[in-house]
């Protein structure tokens, strides 16, 4: 494209260069709210957190199968197996902030011995989500180092 282009060119079916950039702000405009809100001091519901954590698994489901980590890579590109991975981190990181007031106010209860037998089942699945969003992060990252050429960017989105 250039600017005196008029019409735009077909969509590519496959990951571009520019395909991170794309979904990372979509990303970023579905996740901004939550951003926001979290950085509130009134803490979290339960019930909110999960509604939240709702909006970033569609956002997540909407990706293009070839952004779905959970699916074999479409390309051996750097650029691509780096945008990829990025995408899930930063994701599942936003899920592990999202429920960490859930799992502070279990962890301070148990500290305490007074964990409650009244304890909610969307307090316990916070606490699920965020255990499993933390294991994710460390397999695919682990994955990642393993498998792939580290950029000094890429070697710091690992770390």
């Amino acid at each position: 494209m250039t600017p005196s282009s008029l019409v735009l060119p077909p969509e590519q079916p496959d990951a571009t260069i520019y395909s991170s950039l794309i979904y990372q702000s979509h990303f970023h405009v579905v996740s901004n709210h939550i951003s926001n809100r979290l950085q509130v001091r009134r803490p979290l519901s339960a019930s909110e957190t999960m509604k939240m954590n709702t909006t970033l698994e569609d956002w997540r489901n909407s990706l293009p199968d070839f952004f779905k980590i959970d699916l074999p890579p479409t390309s051996s590109s750097d650029w691509y197996l780096f945008a990829r991975s990025k995408l899930s981190w930063r994701c599942w990181n936003l899920q592990i902030l999202l429920m960490r007031p859930c799992i502070l106010r279990w962890a301070t209860q148990k500290a305490r011995n007074s964990v409650s037998t009244e304890e909610t089942t969307e307090e316990a699945e916070c606490r699920r989500i965020c255990v499993e969003c933390a294991h994710q992060t460390i397999l695919s990252v682990q994955n990642y180092v393993l498998t792939n050429p580290l950029s000094r960017l890429s070697a710091w989105y690992a770390l």
